[in-house]
């Protein structure tokens, strides 16, 4: 998307976060992207929590209702995020790209 329009997607910088998260360097993951520490720490504790349910061989939460009231306000989070990272992005003078304001 941002060698195609200039814009980054919503999830640009997540993997770099992600990887800075596993090494420990919370600042450049959060300066990469602001849900990566978040996510990576719900990761580990769904992971965790799906090991113990393997060894116990029973389930311990209710992933459905758990999925089912947790993906809209991640959504709206993100688009939040998104917005307010193309706000700043524009008050830096980095939005539009020059493509989309040179006349034809």
């Amino acid at each position: 998307m941002l060698a195609l329009t200039g814009l980054p997607c919503p999830t640009c910088g997540l993997t770099r976060s992600l990887a800075a998260t596993w090494r420990g360097d919370w600042v450049k993951a959060v300066q990469f992207h602001v849900f990566g520490p978040p996510l990576f720490t719900i990761g580990l504790a769904i992971g965790l929590v799906w090991l113990a349910e393997l060894w116990r061989q029973r389930s311990l939460l209710p992933w459905r209702s758990l999925v089912r009231h947790s993906w809209l306000p991640l959504l709206v989070g993100l688009l939040l995020y998104y917005s307010t990272r193309l706000w700043w992005s524009w008050q830096a003078g980095l939005w539009p790209p020059p493509w989309a304001i040179a006349p034809l």
